[in-house]
């Protein structure tokens, strides 16, 4: 979740089981597919079937995860098309991102930032082999390419 989504009262379970299981996704723990066994997740979340159930219920209303009476909640498997459709929408926003960021480059302090977000996502690409750093490098560019640009949309 970006710092954007956050808010500064406590998180509920069900939102903390949400993240991790949205991170376990990034960074590979858990992949498209996969069955997600509340007994498993209890156990290793520490939390009692309540608050997973929740969790699971808000990935599905978010399209994560898929809910099946008899087989229980896994990893929602995207069909080509459905990337191809994200991929485009995703590379008209970056364009208008990296757009909105170019039209503030030279205000105080802007450059430095972008050099300074760049440079991390280069370092994390030249460490090589640790994937979810590179995701996580490259979260952090594209969010401060938002950020940036000023369009808090």
């Amino acid at each position: 979740m970006s710092a954007a989504h956050r808010t500064s009262h406590p998180t509920s379970s069900p939102d903390v089981v949400a993240e991790r299981l949205r991170d376990g996704v990034r960074t590979g723990r858990y992949v498209p597919g996969q069955r997600l066994v509340e007994a498993d997740l209890t156990a290793e979340l520490k939390l009692s079937r309540g608050p997973i159930r929740e969790a699971l219920k808000l990935l599905a209303a978010e399209g994560l995860v898929e809910l099946s009476r008899h087989r229980g909640a896994s990893l929602r498997q995207l069909t080509r098309r459905e990337v191809s459709d994200i991929l485009t929408i995703q590379e008209s926003l970056t364009s208008l991102a990296a757009r909105l960021a170019a039209g503030r480059i030279d205000e105080p302090g802007v450059r430095r930032r972008f050099k300074a977000a760049y440079a991390a996502l280069i370092a994390a690409h030249g460490r090589g082999r640790d994937e979810s750093a590179v995701l996580d490098a490259r979260v952090r560019f594209y969010e401060e390419l938002v950020a940036i640009g000023g369009n808090a949309e």
